[in-house]
């Protein structure tokens, strides 16, 4: 009579065949993620224990399996995964070489704008090296700004990026005086969310939460969220950083636009809008100066109400001839004597408006809406729609000055035309008064001194497009901000600036959430039941 083995040994080999890998794995896995190194390391060395007790144990099965093997057979298959492996070892490295993304949001949320590829395409080209170091915690919130930092790093070869964690490194956080932002004060949860770029011995610093409240069961209750267009803000960051700054002058006195009016039709918004571009924003009294300032890079006459002297047209004249830079804001009911300047060089305008019934914002006829542009450095990367409200009308005049090229760059519809009644309510075409359209409402004058210098205008029959209400809205701002970069000579900077992302939201009414519920919750799943019943019932 055999005596029964008391020791399962081949359960236990079952058991030990399934636990080693899972040993170590699990090891391995808990050293990688820190959590404790002691733990892991005992897990990790009783996965190779078991390992090795496996191999002793069998070692006579393995011999017998090793000598059946077909040796060349093997070698083949594994050449083969070899060259597998070093194809897609190449396909890797060509990938990291040749970076490629393609984005299917309806706005290109995680496409960068094109003047940003500009200005990335100039800091190549300059050699200047930019680092990028994102304090953040480990959130999901921030994995967004790291896919955009990331975006940036792969488009230019001068930029470094560094992700660190002031939790874990709090002497680099206290270096650079970062600061977290309180999530929860009952909890005591915080949030970490700076970007820091150094170039050239220079910082800029970029903070990417925003904090906002919500309603929990009538309780203000904290709510972390990322700020909207946050590629403007890291792309105005490093346009600081690689570029000199030229500098713009507004002509004041004559109450033109107010650069520190809050209100709708104030220019708040639009002067923290044109320093974010890298611009360097002055008053200039004409009447007391005598002169353009001699740093002046562009001269901007923003829709005077009054009208200007003699001699300060004198002056602004002076300056343009001499190779200064003009832009030249109209508003239809401002003083028009600005015509004795600009009718100098080709230009007239008149205090009536344009109605467009073909093109309008929001079926408002006075204020035009342009979808279609001239080729012209200013327009020729413009994909949005921009308004007007209100316009002056740009006429071309039929003589010009020897070396002045005139271009129009904005013009309405063939429905419009230029309205001469301002007191009349109901606003019509007056074959006898009114002149047929299209109207041009923006132009751009380029006067040749030499061979190498030239002077340059634009006129534009409108100052609320670019104002308070106006600038964020459509393309206004990128039309505006194209046109300062042209004027300044820093043509390699126009482009299409980042768009806030746009949420869309499904609107239900009552009857069509009613109807969701109950097809979702009843009539689906009666359908899949009586169908089911229908197939039962056929099979019996």
């Amino acid at each position: 009579m055999k005596s029964k083995n008391l020791i399962p040994y081949d359960k236990i080999e079952k058991y030990v065949l399934i636990g080693s890998p899972v040993l170590l794995v699990t090891g391995l896995f808990w050293i990688l993620i820190d959590k404790s190194d002691l733990i892991g390391m005992i897990l990790f060395i009783l996965g190779i224990l078991s390992g090795v007790y496996l191999v002793l144990n069998r070692l006579d099965r393995i011999l017998k399996f090793l000598k059946e093997i077909n040796w060349k057979s093997l070698g083949l298959k594994v050449y083969y995964i070899l060259i597998i492996i070093g194809i897609l070892i190449l396909i890797n490295a060509i990938a990291n070489k040749r970076f490629w993304r393609q984005d299917f949001t309806f706005e290109g949320r995680f496409t960068l704008s094109g003047h940003t590829h500009n200005l990335l395409k100039e800091m190549d080209s300059s050699k200047k090296d930019v680092k990028m170091i994102f304090f953040r915690s480990e959130s999901s919130l921030t994995s967004s700004v790291d896919d955009l930092l990331k975006e940036y790093k792969a488009r230019c070869s001068v930029i470094s990026l560094e992700f660190v964690d002031p939790d874990k490194e709090p002497v680099r956080a206290k270096q650079y005086s970062i600061r977290s932002i309180s999530v929860n004060p009952y909890q005591q949860q915080h949030l970490y969310g700076t970007v820091i770029i150094l170039s050239s011995g220079l910082k800029e610093s970029i903070d990417v939460i925003k904090m906002s409240f919500r309603n929990v069961q009538g309780r203000s209750m904290p709510y972390p969220g990322l700020k909207e267009n946050l590629e403007k803000d890291i792309s105005s960051a490093l346009l600081r950083l690689s570029k000199s700054k030229k500098k713009i002058y507004f002509v004041y006195g004559h109450g033109e636009v107010d650069l520190d009016d809050q209100q709708r039709n104030g220019w708040f918004e639009t002067k923290k809008i044109i320093s974010d571009e890298n611009f360097l924003i002055d008053k200039v009294y004409l009447v007391s100066e005598g002169k353009v300032p001699a740093d002046c890079d562009l001269l901007i006459v923003g829709a005077p109400e009054k009208n200007y002297l003699e001699k300060e047209y004198d002056i602004i004249n002076e300056y343009f001839t001499n190779g200064g830079n003009l832009l030249v804001l109209l508003e239809p009911f401002s003083e028009m004597n600005i015509n004795l300047f600009l009718n100098k060089w080709g230009i007239k305008t008149s205090k009536k408006f344009i109605v467009d019934p073909g093109s309008s914002y929001w079926f408002q006829p006075i204020i035009p809406l342009i979808t279609e542009y001239n080729y012209h450095k200013i327009t020729e990367r413009l994909k949005y729609a921009t308004f007007f409200p209100t316009a002056a009308p740009v006429e071309m005049m039929e003589k010009k000055p020897a070396g002045v090229t005139i271009e129009p760059l904005a013009r309405t519809t063939s429905d419009s035309w230029i309205e001469n009644d301002l007191t009349s309510k109901k606003v019509e075409f007056n074959k006898k008064e009114d002149k047929k359209g299209p109207v041009t409402i923006m132009a751009a004058l380029t006067k040749r001194l030499d061979n190498e210098r030239e002077a340059k205008m634009v006129v534009i029959g409108d100052s609320d497009f670019a104002g308070n209400s106006g600038i964020k809205e459509y393309g206004n701002m990128d039309l505006f901000l194209n046109t300062l970069n042209w004027l300044t000579g820093k043509e390699e900077m126009i482009g299409i600036r980042s768009k806030p992302v746009v949420r869309r939201e499904i609107q239900l009414t009552a009857v069509k959430l009613k109807f969701v519920l109950y097809s979702c919750v009843v009539i689906f799943p009666l359908l899949i039941i009586i169908a089911g019943v229908v197939v039962w019932l056929r099979r019996r």
